[in-house]
């Protein structure tokens, strides 16, 4: 918060216009409460050169209040620091409750000695305030009168505060404010509001005056003398010391008391304030006396006016009572006249009622006849409509019967038919089991059967196999014998050919062998030697298609696919299984021309018989390569039946 001097504000009591209040607390002193007056107006309603000088109005006027508490720290409120601030100025003081505005909004009705303890000390320190600095207070309001201890008016203290700056002051029209203001301070603790149409005054001896006993006439006078707005010459604040109700003001404690032995001056100025005193005396007597003057001739004019009004109102009762009695008369021939029309509207409303009822008798009758008739048919239909609504009600109910009959019918048929269902899929989920139990056993006779058919087959399949590769090592041994007695038969043949067709000696032929012949000699060799390698090859394929030269196995893997390795790993021809029986060695030798004739003469005859045990060896090599191949076949669906059936049991 904010710093002032010594003192530092806590927070805001209150704010206005032109400033706020603030609750403050000074260093080292912790068992006392204090306020700082801020004087901050707005910038918006005065310019800086008007904040400067009154905020150093402000200044003044707190300064005189400190110079009056010096002077009766018992009625004014004491000043301890002041000083400009930030937009304004400000002093700090004691913290006090309230002022007398909170006893005039609370409308609070005052004791006459609670009137007197309240006055008596703005009476002090405005009679301070004069004889300590020669100057009124210009400035007294309610809010400026501050009261500590309001709870109890008995105790309370009332201090001054806020007086004008003495600049300002303009004597003695401040003394005269200050006795109106005065006035209007108790107008305003008696009738708690202020004092402000003159047309009131002189105020009336009122129930709230009353109320306060034998001093409420003197509070009065008092209070007419002071706001008389007639005259401009009203008591001074050491005349009204001595014109308050209880007796005279005492002077204040601590001020400064009146001098034992008064000047010149001192005298001539009481005799011209006793003069004064006479004078206002006087007038007021004068205007006293003019007032009752003005009261008298009032009242003897509103007693005048008040007798020509009773001449005239007699005067208006003698007209109004001939007017009333000629009213009367006329009223009575009015009334007679009035009496005979009525009769003769009686009779005629008599008869016109006579009249009227008689016709209304006929159309009552007319309609009671007719609401007769209209009961009656309405009862007609009413009874037939029941006995409709009953046939109905009988025809539905029937219908309903026959509904829940046909309903509960349906319902027994429903569960009958539900029930034989139900029996019937019992029945059939018992042939069904039935039937996979048969089923199953013929299953599990049939996979035992096929087990037991399987394990035979693998046995006979087993035999055939073997048989099998008996066959075939015995067809093989024998095609190998055959192509090797035929291949013997050819060579021998050729060679004893070629000698019996020779044109020239068997010294020529031997001489001959040693170099080329001439012609196709180098064919025929190169023939001889084709047939020679044809035959090899042959019996090299016929062994490849039969597996190899070892022994065939079973399963139909191929064996070796090389062909016959004779004399030192030369391949081309088998290897000698002995001498044929027309086989001779030939002593001689031939040369490679009669060796070629003899192979080109018989080569048709070679190669068809080459050809036969081709075929036949190829023909014997597919058949067995058939059969090899059935029974790995079903030797692998055997082997995966075998496992289908062990998982299958394993799993059951």
């Amino acid at each position: 918060m904010e710093v002032f001097g010594s003192f530092e504000a806590t927070e805001v009591a209150r704010e206005g216009n032109f400033g706020a209040i603030m609750y403050a607390r000074k260093a080292g002193v912790s068992d006392r409460k204090f306020a700082i007056k801020v004087f901050r107006p707005p910038e918006f309603l005065m310019d800086d050169d008007q904040i400067v000088r009154e905020s150093e109005a402000f200044l003044e006027s707190a300064e005189a209040q400190q110079r009056a508490h010096g002077a009766a720290p018992g009625v004014w409120a004491p000043v301890y620091e002041m000083g400009k601030c930030s937009g304004g100025a400000w002093y700090a003081t004691d913290l006090l409750e309230g002022s007398l505005e909170w006893l005039r909004i609370t409308q609070r009705d005052l004791e006459p000695e609670h009137i007197r303890k309240v006055i008596e000390p703005i009476v002090q320190g405005l009679l301070a305030l004069k004889v300590g600095q020669g100057r009124a207070h210009g400035n007294l309001k309610a809010t400026n009168v501050l009261l500590m201890g309001r709870a109890d008016l008995s105790r309370a203290r009332v201090l001054l505060c806020d007086p004008k700056p003495a600049s300002r002051c303009k004597s003695p029209d401040d003394d005269q404010n200050d006795a109106r203001d005065l006035g209007n301070l108790v107008h305003q603790l008696i009738l708690h509001r202020q004092f402000q149409n003159a047309t009131e005054w002189p105020l009336q001896n009122s129930d709230a005056w009353k109320r306060l006993g034998k001093t409420g006439a003197s509070w009065l006078d008092v209070v007419n003398r002071l706001i008389d707005p007639t005259t401009t010459k009203k008591p001074t604040i050491q005349e009204i010391s001595g014109m308050l109700p209880g007796g005279p003001v005492a002077s204040p404690a601590g001020g400064k008391a009146a001098s034992p032995a008064p000047s010149e001056a001192d005298r001539k100025a009481k005799e011209e304030a006793e003069k004064r005193a006479r004078e206002e005396d006087e007038r007021r007597k004068r205007n006293e006396a003019e007032i009752a003057r003005k009261v008298r001739e009032q009242a003897e004019k509103e007693a005048a006016a008040k007798a020509e009004a009773e001449r005239k109102a007699k005067e208006d009762a003698q007209r109004k009572a001939e007017a009333d009695a000629k009213a009367r008369e006329e009223a009575q021939r009015k009334a007679e006249l009035d009496r005979k029309a009525r009769e003769e509207a009686d009779r005629k409303a008599r008869e016109e009622a006579e009249r009227k009822a008689k016709e209304d008798a006929e159309r009552k009758a007319r309609e009671a006849e007719t609401a007769r008739k209209a009961q009656e048919e309405a009862a007609r239909k009413a009874q037939e409509e029941e006995t409709k609504r009953q046939a109905e009600r009988a025809e539905a109910d029937r219908k309903a019967k026959e509904a829940a009959e046909k309903k509960a019918k349906d319902e027994a048929e429903r569960k009958a038919r539900a029930e034989e269902e139900r029996r019937a899929k019992e029945e059939e989920a018992r042939t069904q089991a039935e039937l996979k139990a048969r089923q199953k056993a013929e299953q599990q006779a049939k996979e035992a059967e096929r087990v037991e058919a399987e394990k035979k087959a693998r046995e006979e399949a087993k035999q055939r196999a073997q048989q099998e590769a008996e066959r075939k090592k015995t067809q093989a041994a024998e095609a190998k014998a055959r192509a090797a007695a035929a291949a013997t038969t050819t060579a021998a043949t050729a060679s004893e050919e070629a000698k019996a067709d020779a044109p020239w000696p068997a010294a020529e032929v031997e001489r001959a062998g040693s170099q080329p012949a001439a012609g196709g000699s180098k064919k025929g060799i190169m023939i001889a030697a084709a047939a020679l390698v044809a035959v090899a090859g042959t019996v090299g394929v016929i062994l490849a298609m039969r597996g190899g030269g070892g022994d065939a196995t079973p399963s139909g893997d191929g064996g070796g696919t090389n062909p016959p390795v004779v004399d030192g790993g030369k391949p081309g021809t088998d290897p000698p299984t002995g001498p044929a029986p027309d086989q001779t060695p030939t002593p001689t030798s031939i040369s490679a021309q009669v060796i070629a004739a003899a192979v080109t003469k018989r080569l048709p005859e070679f190669e068809k018989r080459v050809g036969d045990d081709l075929t036949e060896a190829a023909r014997a090599a597919v058949a067995s390569h058939r059969t090899t191949s059935t029974d790995r076949l079903k030797l692998v669906a055997t082997t995966e039946a075998n496992r289908v059936v062990e998982r299958a049991a394993v799993e059951a």
